[in-house]
């Protein structure tokens, strides 16, 4: 009975769709549709016409993420993460600046899934062009050191700083504020690096994370001084190691001046220097002024030091030099003399000195560093008389001449 129904077409047919049903009604009851939520979806910015110069870009965005809802089979979703989720906003650069509601969008990795949620729908963003502005750099200086320091204005490595941001923030910006506090353990540093607080026109803070100075913090360098009493010294040229206080002797006016010491050099400044006297300039006793150069000067100081100088027990005699030596000469130069010899020397010493006659030591010395091949220079001569209470008055000069070759004339 059962074998002659099965040989009928039509109820092969029904019996078929029958078994067909049972296994779509199997496999649906195992992979049923279901709903999936998808929670904190990177929002990226996609941005259209982006080669329009000076376009507007996103300056903030108030959700960075959505959360989606997807509907699909069960075993479909179960493969998908949040990160397979692809979620843009479409901004077009030409746009105006302002404020904006622009919707999510989203491209789903599978096919047959529906988005059945999406929170939030649209996303407010701002929309601005980035640019920048050149603002002065201001300083404040809390003093707390004494009276005996005087401070200045510091020095800045940059005067100004530039701001990176949203156009529109900018123009409220007036300067870059820092304030140093100057101590006895920060008044001498070469540098200090402090922070600072952006301010608008009505000198109030700015606070606005949007903008980026060019630089993390300010370099100053203080300007303190302090104010010291310094002894006057004076150094001297061509003065030999045998005259005693009673052969040359000298007298500085004032012997001590007021200035402002730099902060940083203090510990090392023990004295005012105010020159070099070159003693064989002066055949006789003489004063000599030496102007004050340092701008560290206290107000109310003389502008000149003046030096007394004394040659008392000291005689005068000529010598005759007939040879000459050279430093500094190369191998491959040769060097003429064109000043004949002898050249006539005046020495000057103890009158015990010089009554020993000219000292067997005599010589001259020319430094050849500034004469070059196919240069002829008049060159001072350097004399050494060999005898520590004897020196040498004026100065002497020869000329030369150099040429390629390694003879000497």
């Amino acid at each position: 009975m059962i074998s002659k129904l099965l040989d009928n077409p039509t109820v092969t047919k029904i019996f078929s769709l029958f078994i067909a049903v049972l296994i779509w009604l199997f496999v649906g009851a195992q992979n049923p549709e279901t709903e999936l939520p998808f929670r904190n979806i990177e929002i990226k910015v996609v941005t259209q016409n982006a080669q329009v110069e000076d376009g507007v870009s996103v300056v903030e965005m108030k959700n960075n993420t959505v959360d989606v809802t997807l509907r699909g089979s069960k075993n479909v979703l179960s493969r998908l993460s949040a990160g397979d989720i692809y979620a843009t906003i479409e901004v077009d650069a030409t746009a105006a600046p302002g404020y904006y509601n622009l919707p999510v969008n989203l491209t789903l990795p599978v096919d047959g899934v529906t988005v059945t949620g999406k929170n939030p729908a649209g996303i407010d963003v701002w929309l601005d062009r980035t640019s920048s502005v050149t603002v002065p750099i201001r300083v404040t200086q809390v003093n707390r050191l004494g009276d005996d320091y005087v401070v200045e204005p510091p020095t800045l490595t940059s005067e100004t700083m530039e701001i990176f941001g949203p156009a529109s923030r900018l123009t409220g910006i007036d300067c870059a504020q820092v304030e140093v506090t100057l101590t006895d353990q920060n008044m001498g540093e070469p540098l200090l690096s402090l922070p600072f607080t952006l301010l608008d026109e009505a000198g109030e803070p700015i606070e606005d994370a949007n903008l980026e100075p060019a630089l993390r913090a300010v370099t100053l360098s203080p300007n303190v001084f302090e104010k010291r009493t310094l002894p006057v010294s004076v150094s001297f040229l061509n003065r030999p190691e045998g005259w005693l206080s009673q052969d040359f002797s000298y007298t500085i006016s004032p012997r001590n001046i007021e200035m402002l010491v730099p902060a940083s050099q203090s510990v090392n400044v023990t004295d005012y220097d105010a020159g070099v006297i070159d003693l064989s300039m002066y055949p006789e006793s003489d004063t000599v002024k030496l102007l004050i150069s340092n701008q560290y000067l206290e107000e109310g100081q003389p502008e000149e030091i003046t030096v007394d100088l004394h040659f008392s027990n000291l005689v005068t005699t000529k010598a005759e030099l007939s040879s000459l030596g050279y430093d500094n000469k190369p191998e491959e130069m040769a060097v003429s003399l064109l000043t004949p010899l002898p050249l006539s020397i005046e020495l000057r010493g103890t009158a015990a000195a010089i009554e020993k006659g000219i000292p067997e030591h005599l010589r001259g010395i020319v430094d050849l560093s500034d004469l070059n091949p196919g240069e002829t220079k008049e060159l001072p001569v350097k004399i050494i008389t060999g005898d520590p209470e004897i020196g040498v008055l004026g100065s002497v000069k020869v000329t030369l001449r150099a040429e390629a070759g390694s003879s000497e004339e």
